[in-house]
């Protein structure tokens, strides 16, 4: 199926926005954060 493959299961989402990151992704990010910032992006560009 692929890194993207299993969201053609998801019939419907429960939220607009949806982060999806690969499983062996290490980091220190900050997803509050980053989602926060985007939607400060998100309300730049609509």
């Amino acid at each position: 199926m692929g890194t993207i493959g299993a969201l053609s299961k998801v019939e419907a989402f429960q939220n607009e926005h949806v982060l999806i990151t690969n499983s062996d992704l290490l980091t220190n990010l900050n997803y509050e954060d980053f989602y926060l910032d985007f939607l400060k992006m998100m309300r730049i560009f609509l």
